[in-house]
């Protein structure tokens, strides 16, 4: 090797080291000095990775901000031992989302926006149990068809020669809703009205003995009173007509 004093003594170079220059070099165990280039320097500690390439084994570069630009990595890792394993497109579908509305996940798993604003969702706060169940125990609360007056509105049109017409409290109590098995009419509670139909207008009938008329019979079952047939007489036949009974319901006894 050249004695360092000497080394020390020579003029700087005055420009950057290319591949080209040379240096002394000798190999351990020998005890005289050759010549290499500096591009097998390069090569000894590189390989034939190239600084800043493209190619596999290449070493990437960042810019002046740190960026990576058209870097691909493999299950990357960011601040602990677990490794990325979604993909661009799946992060990519986080971002530039509608504002103030609810993430959900697509068919793709991805994450995605909702038609539900978050706006929606704060009506919800407070919730504490199953909104339907709730819903179906207020509903049952405060609807007891014991305490309601129900209006019974049925339209029909007699044919030739038909002069009545007859409702089971069964039939009555089904268009309505009711269940037979449940419920019954109270027969003290009814009141009947009867409109004649005639090209829309709608005249409103006396009902009375020798004209339109009519009548109920009642049955007592387990002790209860209750409707058993509403029949209208004396109609005219091929006549439109529009009955409405005004009612109110019992428990049924026995059930």
């Amino acid at each position: 090797m050249a004695d360092p004093k000497t080394i020390n003594q020579l003029t700087d170079i005055g420009s950057a080291l290319v591949d080209s220059d040379e240096i002394e070099v000798q190999r351990s165990g020998q005890t005289t000095t050759k010549k290499s280039l500096l591009s097998r320097i390069k090569t000894y500690i590189l390989g034939s990775a190239t600084i800043g390439g493209s190619a596999a084994g290449d070493i990437p570069t960042n810019s002046s901000t740190g960026t990576f630009t058209n870097k691909r990595f493999t299950t990357p890792k960011l601040n602990e031992d677990v490794a990325i394993a979604r993909t661009a497109t799946d992060l990519n579908a986080c971002g530039n989302l509608t504002t103030a509305r609810v993430l959900v996940s697509d068919a793709n798993g991805r994450v995605s926006v909702s038609g539900t604003t978050t706006t929606e969702v704060g009506m919800l706060s407070g919730i504490s149990g199953n909104i339907e169940t709730r819903l179906t125990s207020l509903e049952s609360s405060t609807y007891n068809p014991l305490n309601q007056t129900f209006t019974y509105g049925y339209g029909f049109s007699t044919e030739a020669l038909q002069t009545t017409l007859e409702r089971t409290q069964a039939q009555i109590l089904t268009d309505l809703g009711l269940s037979t098995s449940s419920y019954v009419i109270d027969p003290t509670s009814i009141i009947a009205h009867l409109w004649r139909v005639n090209e829309g207008i709608y005249q409103n009938i006396v009902l009375a003995a020798g004209a339109e008329d009519c009548n109920f019979t009642t049955q007592t079952i387990n002790s209860q009173l209750q409707m058993n047939t509403f029949k209208l007489t004396d109609l005219t036949a091929e006549k439109q007509y529009n009955l409405t009974l005004t009612l109110k319901v019992l428990a049924k006894a026995g059930v």
